[in-house]
């Protein structure tokens, strides 16, 4: 499954990155909503995995259009509102769970 994934904060990114690429995913790794955008352009993830803050309305929007089948998973250690069918993992979170809404989503 080709997978982006979208934290600002670089050890956490790489220890998820390097887990999820353990159980066979491949991995783009983005920093800034400016960059997810970008790489959702050039290849549709099957699943996004991203920090809240940085899946704002124009990425919402950009998968809107483009009728994309991408699952996308947010993570927040806040409440935040999503769209129907966006899966919300509370930080802090075990693997187990990203695992699960991976599954899930």
């Amino acid at each position: 499954m080709f997978v982006i994934l979208a934290e600002d904060d670089p050890r956490f990114r790489n220890v998820l990155a390097d887990l999820l690429r353990d159980e066979g995913h491949t991995v783009e790794l983005v920093a800034t909503g400016a960059q997810l955008l970008a790489q959702m352009r050039l290849r549709r993830p099957d699943v996004l995995v991203a920090h809240a803050r940085l899946v704002t309305a124009p990425v919402y929007h950009e998968l809107a259009t483009a009728e994309s089948d991408t699952r996308i998973v947010v993570m927040s250690s806040d409440y935040v509102e999503v769209p129907q069918g966006v899966t919300v993992l509370d930080k802090p979170f075990s693997f187990e769970q990203l695992r699960d809404a991976l599954a899930k989503s």
